[in-house]
């Protein structure tokens, strides 16, 4: 049984054989692009066949970048996860991708192993994300009439229940989902629950990070652990603090995109909020606590 499908876009032969040779020995279909336009193409046929796309930067015709822009601006793939790969590998051109919404950046050559992780880690992430976008019509529409609230939640459903109701008061509200579900996930995994980013790379690659957060939630040291998240919309701004009941992390490095964690599977994500999710990022009380800002709708 296929592990989903794959849009695999290089117009370099020997590379995209590579990569699908990779990603079909790792039980993925892959459909193949030589360049943007021909990418493009094939997802406006069938829009709903792909799972994720990996997207090479410099092609003729139809670049990287600016497939990714083109996606970005359409509704119907805004769930779709795309993996940026180039050898270009200077921290303007990750930062930019990451702005423009790659979630994931890898370089060449890249070990099979990293590339394989790398889009199951999307995946994962993205399937979440679809959760959370199908979630609750009539809760968000009730959500509307609030101007200030507050949740208390402890596993990652709540979670993403929580990241979509807020989100509905941006006036982005699809950048705001994504940074909400890093923030509000990274409270409950590593403030509550200790679980550090190797051991979420070893969970995810081994299909069970989801069952081993469960099984931490129900740990007797954790059972009265809860994330608190309170909003409140002041003056066309809807300011969102994140609480968690952990012992802080040192976060200072996290919130830029360092060229050392650019590459990896996890631990970007807060970088990744500040770029493309929210106006404001500020980590408190030892990093404990969080408050982001964005406009409201």
């Amino acid at each position: 049984m296929s592990k989903g499908t794959i849009l695999a876009v290089d117009d370099d032969v020997i590379t995209l054989n590579i990569l699908s040779d990779f990603l079909e020995d790792s039980g993925y279909e892959v459909v193949t692009a030589k360049d943007g336009q021909e990418a493009l193409d094939i997802l406006e046929a069938d829009s709903d066949r792909f799972d994720a796309v990996v997207l090479d930067w410099i092609m003729p015709r139809m670049d990287g970048l600016s497939l990714l822009n083109t996606l970005n601006a359409d509704m119907r793939f805004i769930t779709l996860p795309v993996i940026m790969q180039t050898s270009v590998s200077d921290r303007e051109h990750v930062s930019n991708a990451i702005g423009k919404g790659a979630y994931y950046y890898v370089t060449k050559p890249y070990e099979h192993t990293v590339l394989v992780e790398v889009v199951q880690a999307a995946l994962e992430k993205f399937r979440q994300f679809r959760d959370v976008m199908s979630w609750g019509v009539e809760a968000i529409a009730e959500m509307a009439l609030l101007q200030r609230g507050e949740f208390r939640l402890r596993s990652l459903q709540e979670g993403r229940m929580v990241a979509n109701l807020i989100a509905d008061l941006a006036e982005r509200n699809v950048p705001v989902v994504n940074g909400m579900m890093e923030l509000i996930t990274n409270a409950i995994e590593n403030g509550n629950l200790g679980i550090t980013g190797k051991e979420k790379s070893v969970y995810v690659v081994e299909g069970r990070w989801s069952e081993e957060v469960v099984a931490r939630i129900f740990l007797p040291e954790n059972m009265d652990k809860f994330v608190t998240v309170t909003f409140e919309i002041v003056d066309d701004v809807v300011e969102v603090d994140i609480k968690d009941q952990g012992t802080g992390f040192q976060w200072e490095p996290y919130l830029e995109l360092d060229e050392s964690r650019a590459y990896e599977v996890h631990g970007r994500g807060i970088a990744m909020a500040k770029a493309y999710s929210f106006d404001t990022i500020e980590y408190l009380e030892n990093g404990t606590r969080v408050h982001v800002t964005f406009a409201a709708a």
